[in-house]
């Protein structure tokens, strides 16, 4: 009976790690590279050896493991299927560890339970396809969750060295990782009574994490220094915001490009309809979740500090610097969430109603899923046919004027042609007098001008933009891509 049983979780958990699979690599290589990836990708492909001193110039000071990881994955090939493919092996093999968490945690149905819904998991899957450091996050995260778990439970030799090192790979990886450091030394503080045993193994085992840390952790004070002094107005919406990201990712409701462009919750209205069932179904499993924790105080305090713990010091973070919070940037939080999902249906005693709360788990995934893969509006911005198009349809006397400098990365990583490429801010030319006649000029220079608008910009100084190159050009090509325009205006000659 024994042996039936290990099989049937065996074969449930390889069917739901092909799964995860499948989702991770489909339409891998479909969508063009976007600003983030094309920037980590531009530090990693140098050589090593000069990986960290250009990662200690650059803007973000994010730590070098992942840019090193990659510089050697980038041996495997560049397309865009190539590159992404490291961060999907990295997601698949979350999934098997959110399996070891929830049964080592609770019991293997849990465990089974949290692998399904991280499988399916729109939030997972997006950070699963992106040439960034989120899915290595997360992966060493919760290897450094368990580690710490079975560290203090058997408290044997290969357990503390596995902890030591994850943690260790992890703040290499993303500073944050601090937050798990301080969300297990709380649970351990408030558990004292249970765990003062092997209190002393934690503080020396944190010691060698600190030695092991101690390079890169100077870089990260004078970050911190640098950045005082300009704190955000951000307010504890982002907190329900970040459990709606974690549980249906960033294809329902406002897309990324809105909520940045307007930061207004009237943007959510139109949209009333998806978020309203979506919130309702995870609040009331999560919810449910909570009350079945309530059982078991231990469970309860591991969860709670493991969830709240990142979220909180981020949104703290930002009242004090200007570092932004950004969701990404709390995934550590992530296994935590989906165990009180797990949890919470787990919970239910009719097999019926359990398999109905998966059924609607499932049901809002897909429709994430579905706007992810194939709605234009949640996809990344088309650098890739945008230079194919110019490059197709350019002379020689053209010149190429970019709206925003942001723009111009990955447009060059992906146009290799002749033409010359410009960038100003829509105000810069239009607005700012000192600057305006000196862009003007250099752009009567040329016989046609191709301008390209990105969807972050659609607003007033992009229409004043369109209005300039109206009036005093002639538009002789207009075309749309996925989250970017491309028109060509040609100098009207009447005008001259």
């Amino acid at each position: 009976m024994l042996t039936t049983r290990f099989d049937k979780t065996k074969i449930f958990i390889i069917i739901i790690l092909m799964i995860g699979f499948f989702l991770r690599i489909y339409h891998l290589g479909s969508q063009s590279l976007w600003l983030d990836e094309v920037v980590q990708i531009n530090i990693s492909e140098k050589p090593a050896a000069t990986i960290i001193e250009n990662i200690k110039a650059s803007a973000d000071n994010l730590p070098p493991f992942f840019h090193i990881l990659l510089h050697y994955w980038l041996y495997f090939g560049k397309s865009e299927f190539a590159m992404r493919l490291l961060p999907s092996i990295l997601g698949t093999a979350s999934i098997y560890l959110f399996f070891l968490l929830g049964r080592l945690l609770f019991n293997k149905e849990i465990g089974l339970i949290s692998a399904l819904l991280i499988s399916i998991s729109s939030f997972h899957i997006w950070y699963s396809q992106e040439v960034r450091m989120y899915s290595l996050v997360i992966l060493l995260s919760i290897t450094s969750v368990i580690f710490f778990l079975k560290s203090i439970r058997e408290n044997y030799y290969l357990a503390w060295s596995g902890y030591v090192l994850t943690t260790t790979l992890g703040l290499y990886t993303h500073p944050y990782i601090i937050f798990l450091i301080i969300f297990e030394n709380s649970f351990m503080v408030l558990m004292w009574k249970k765990y003062q045993c092997v209190f002393k193994k934690l503080v020396l085992s944190q010691v060698v994490i600190g030695l092991f840390y101690l390079p890169w952790m100077f870089i990260y004070i004078n970050l911190i220094n640098n950045s005082a002094g300009f704190a955000q107005n951000i307010g504890i919406m982002v907190f329900p915001y970040t459990f709606f990201a974690f549980s249906v990712g960033f294809s329902v409701g406002p897309s990324i490009a809105e909520l940045h462009l307007y930061h207004s919750i009237s943007l959510c209205l139109p949209y009333l309809f998806e978020l309203i069932p979506v919130t309702i179904i995870f609040g009331v499993i999560f919810i449910v979740g909570l009350q079945a924790l309530v059982k078991d105080k231990e469970k309860a305090i591991f969860l709670l500090l493991h969830l709240g713990i990142p979220m909180l010091g981020s949104f703290l973070i930002v009242q004090h610097t200007n570092i932004t919070y950004n969701v990404r940037y709390v995934c550590m939080s992530l296994p935590a969430y989906y165990l009180i999902l797990a949890s919470g249906i787990s919970h239910v005693k009719r097999k019926g109603y359990r398999a109905c709360f998966i059924l609607l788990l499932i049901l809002c995934s897909s429709f994430s899923l579905n706007n992810y893969y194939f709605n234009e509006k949640y996809a990344k911005e088309d650098y890739r046919e945008v230079t194919k198009y110019i490059g197709t349809n350019a002379i020689l006397n053209d010149v190429i004027l970019i709206t925003a400098p942001s723009l111009l990365v990955p447009f060059n990583y992906y146009y290799s042609g002749w033409l010359q490429r410009y960038s100003f801010m829509a105000n810069q030319i239009f607005i700012n007098s000192k600057i305006s006649n000196k862009a003007k000029q250099e752009l009567q220079k040329y016989r046609r001008v191709w301008l390209i608008l990105g969807r972050l910009w659609e607003s007033d100084p992009e229409n004043l933009t369109k209005s300039y190159f109206d009036k005093n050009y002639r538009r002789i090509d207009s075309k749309k891509f996925s989250g970017l325009e491309v028109i060509c205006y040609e100098k009207n000659i009447d005008l001259e």
